[in-house]
């Protein structure tokens, strides 16, 4: 993503699951490149993971007046296994819909307010 110069109003690692097909969600791996991190902006928010020389790095940016959220809990792959605490996003990147749980080892309603303060709406 291109840099504005514009600092974050909140930056945190995440532990990160995006949906596919079939309602199954896929777990981005939590240690390359350092692990997932959640970047929330005045108005979108930027969740990227860098994943070394050999993968193709993640940078996700989804847009404020696009997207709602969610509280949930989630399992891995969609299933009851694993299940996590997390902020739901759905919403759209510049080219495709996306759905994205998000449950960051800091206090989740932090996460949550920064969103709602950035324009997210709540479902």
């Amino acid at each position: 993503m291109e840099a504005t110069g514009e600092l974050p109003t909140y930056s945190s690692r995440s532990f990160v699951r995006t949906r596919r097909r079939l309602n199954t969600w896929v777990d981005w791996h939590p240690k390359l490149g350092g692990g997932p991190t959640v970047e929330v902006f005045a108005d979108r928010v930027r969740i990227f993971a860098p994943q070394g020389m050999m993968l193709e790095s993640r940078d996700l940016e989804i847009l404020a007046a696009t997207a709602s959220i969610r509280r949930d809990n989630i399992g891995w792959a969609g299933t009851p296994f694993r299940k996590r605490s997390c902020v739901r996003i759905s919403g759209r990147t510049r080219v495709r819909p996306i759905e994205v749980a998000l449950s960051a080892p800091a206090d989740l309603n932090d996460l949550w307010r920064e969103l709602l303060a950035a324009g997210f709406r709540e479902s």
